[in-house]
């Protein structure tokens, strides 16, 4: 997390006893941040890593299966009310490819991502939400086990084989891993990718003024980097 790193550099120059330990570590600090903070060098860096989403309408083949990854929701305990993330696109999206007729059955897979309260699989209560939306519940398949990209491909071949065609849907920073893994497994597939973190209009002000968004976006970016790399060392993809 960038914030984590320009916080502990101001500490480092804030207790500093030598005033040229202090003066650089708060200038390494600024510039961290004015660099983690400014929108343009972020969009241009995303730019070269997302996959790029394309409308639902330019979509004319025909799959069996739209298979939706998890990591967009989750029970608040307090409330027990189910509360999405901005990756709920990938379901949203789904739903449209279905009602146009590009997918015949939506397949959900993800598990529960909490150490305790593994009952509350989050395939099961999106299963509902697609209901509410008016998806068939015989148009739904549920894999609600998995706890990881990995996980996902394998159970879901458990689930319905290879030999499915398959549209993968996720979101376009999470696309490399996602795919790599259900190559792995041995799918033959496209992919559909959702949500995008490269800002859709640009500002003029993205280019000198610093913003909260982008510190947040390094965040998923840099955790998307991290599991690819750790994935492709351990030969998953």
């Amino acid at each position: 997390m960038p914030i984590l790193w320009i916080i502990l550099l101001f500490i480092i120059a804030l207790f500093s006893k030598k005033p040229t330990i202090r003066k650089r570590f708060l200038i390494i600090g600024l510039l961290v941040f004015l660099l983690f903070s400014n929108n343009f060098l972020f969009t241009k860096v995303a730019e070269k890593w997302e996959i790029e989403p394309v409308k639902a309408s330019k979509i004319t083949e025909k799959y069996e299966f739209g298979v939706v990854l998890g990591g967009m929701s989750s029970v608040n305990l307090k409330t027990g009310i189910v509360q999405y993330s901005s990756s709920i696109d990938r379901l949203l999206k789904a739903i449209e490819l279905y009602k146009r007729g590009t997918i015949k059955k939506i397949l959900i897979t993800g598990g529960s991502g909490l150490l305790l309260h593994q009952q509350l699989k989050e395939a099961d209560f999106l299963k509902q939400t697609c209901i509410m939306l008016g998806i068939k519940d015989t148009d739904l398949v549920l894999e609600s086990n998995s706890k990881n990209t990995r996980e996902n491909a394998l159970f879901t071949k458990k689930l319905i084989g290879t030999e499915s065609k398959i549209l993968l849907i996720t979101s376009g920073f999470h696309m490399r891993r996602s795919a790599g893994c259900f190559k792995k497994a041995g799918f033959k597939l496209n992919v559909f990718a959702t949500d995008p973190l490269v800002p859709s209009i640009p500002s003029p002000d993205d280019y000198f003024l610093p913003k909260t968004d982008p510190l947040e976006k390094w965040n998923i970016l840099f955790k998307e980097w991290i599991g690819f790399a750790s994935y492709k060392v351990a030969g998953y993809i």
